[in-house]
């Protein structure tokens, strides 16, 4: 198969190394993407086929490699998630501080410059992102409707600009009940309706859904022997 030439993208997607090599080199998108779908196809399958022939690409010798690398990978893939998690946690903690120092600044006639991140995460996040990003960070506990209005104004939304804030807080809620994502539960103390989130492992989620398909085999077995 004859490979397009790598001056196919306008900064060059590869740069020719020692002996012939050739290395990734990365390039900014927005530069180096041809405006022709078929250019564009071109370059990717450059790509593609480069990398698979990289030299830099170590060779295996046999399955106990790949085992390895394996285990590596999931070992890898695991710290990343529980990385992921306490990032997801410490965004809206640092959000809630922004906040709250922000009126603090305001308190003493201080300016200060908005938050680019804070903006953008307020722009591209939907209501519901938000919800689901407040409810992982309370963790286990109970909340009521009421509370999380109050955090997503401490995050910067303006609740305002709904007619009725708690109906369209509870209607998310509801569908993330659905989704067995949040758990409906009641105060003991007041009687009024609170919303938990679901925390679960990985290993508990993959089990489930095992367990869940096999019971449609199951399902479809009986179906086919009547």
């Amino acid at each position: 198969m004859s490979l397009p030439s790598p001056t196919i993208c306008r900064t060059g997607i590869f740069r020719h190394g020692p002996q012939g090599g050739r290395d990734l080199h990365l390039c900014q998108p927005s530069r180096c993407a041809p405006t022709d779908p078929d250019q564009f196809k071109q370059c990717l399958t450059y790509m593609l086929h480069s990398m698979a022939e990289s030299p830099n690409i170590p060779a295996m010798e046999d399955g106990a490699d790949w085992l390895e690398t394996y285990k590596a990978a999931k070992r890898e893939l695991s710290d990343l998630m529980h990385q992921f998690k306490q990032t997801e946690r410490r965004i809206v903690a640092a959000r809630f501080s922004l906040y709250r120092s922000r009126r603090h600044c305001e308190h003493y006639g201080l300016s200060v410059d908005p938050s680019k991140e804070a903006t953008f995460l307020l722009k591209h996040s939907t209501l519901a992102d938000e919800i689901r990003a407040l409810m992982k960070f309370i963790g286990d506990a109970q909340v009521h409707p009421k509370v999380i209005q109050e955090d997503l104004v401490r995050l910067g939304h303006d609740m305002c600009k709904y007619k009725n804030p708690q109906a369209t807080i509870q209607m998310i809620l509801k569908r993330m009940v659905d989704s067995g994502e949040v758990v409906e539960d009641k105060f003991p103390a007041y009687g009024k309706k609170a919303y938990r989130y679901v925390t679960f492992n990985f290993d508990d989620l993959v089990e489930r859904e095992v367990e869940a398909s096999k019971k449609k085999i199951n399902k479809r077995k009986k179906k086919t022997r009547r």
